[in-house]
């Protein structure tokens, strides 16, 4: 394996892997044939990178594509693709990323757009746009009028102020003033003035403003699903 320590360039850099690395910073074009392991990559220009990259921290204010991604800290400001899946303790994005498996975190904090097959993770808070098959966190904040064109499950979802969400089921779903879901499915449901929710599937109890639209309510015996398992006691604030 190649062993690099240090390298900032603003050209073009041709890379072949496998390499370990100490710090890259590409304001430049980068093209990695092969994988990658280091300690942290800044990607202000373009990174292409063939093979699987382990790093520490990542950010990107450029542009990268890579073809797998570990990493304990991911920052994107700019454009992010993934081939295949992305494993990150923390993963911020308020530009836009796609990628075409599964992404696995802990925190998930979307201000700019994400699209993804699917993620998992502990804490999920969205202020901009995520599109997806499946999004399951244990904590699930979406921020007034973000769009969510996905399944969400959780413990605890709370839908702000004029947000969208396309299904919930969850333990605790809050949907607060002018939101809009098309169906929940959950333990206890709390709808605030003027949301609209299309259907309502409830275990325990169901509170809705009088001013708000739930289009059909369901009591039900039990949840279709399972929720995500809670790690620690700590809550959305």
């Amino acid at each position: 394996m190649q062993e690099i320590e240090d390298i900032e360039f603003g050209g073009s850099l041709k890379l072949t892997g496998p390499i370990k690395f100490g710090r890259i910073v590409a304001s430049g074009s980068l093209k990695l044939e092969g994988s990658a392991e280091g300690k942290e990559l800044n990607v202000s220009g373009s990174a292409s990178i063939e093979g699987s990259l382990k790093v520490r921290d990542l950010s990107v204010s450029g542009s990268a594509k890579i073809k797998e991604l570990e990493s304990e800290e991911v920052k994107v400001s700019g454009s992010l693709s993934v081939d295949g899946n992305i494993k990150a303790s923390m993963l911020n994005v308020s530009g836009s990323v796609k990628v075409n498996e599964k992404i696995s975190t802990k925190e998930l904090n979307i201000s700019g757009s994400l699209q993804a097959k699917s993620a998992t993770g502990s804490k999920l808070r969205v202020s901009g746009k995520a599109i997806a098959e499946e999004l399951l966190f244990e904590e699930v904040r979406i921020g007034k009028e973000s769009i969510v064109e996905a399944t969400v499950v959780g413990n605890e979802v709370i839908v702000e102020k004029e947000a969208e969400v396309e299904r919930i089921i969850g333990g605790k779903v809050v949907i607060e003033r002018e939101a809009e879901v098309e169906y929940v499915e959950c333990e206890e449901a709390i709808i605030g003035r003027e949301a609209e929710v299309m259907e309502v599937k409830y275990t325990k109890e169901l509170k809705a403003d009088p001013s708000a639209y739930i289009g059909k309510s369901e009591k039900i015996s039990s949840l279709s699903r399972e929720l995500p398992r809670r790690n620690g006691k700590e809550t959305l604030n």
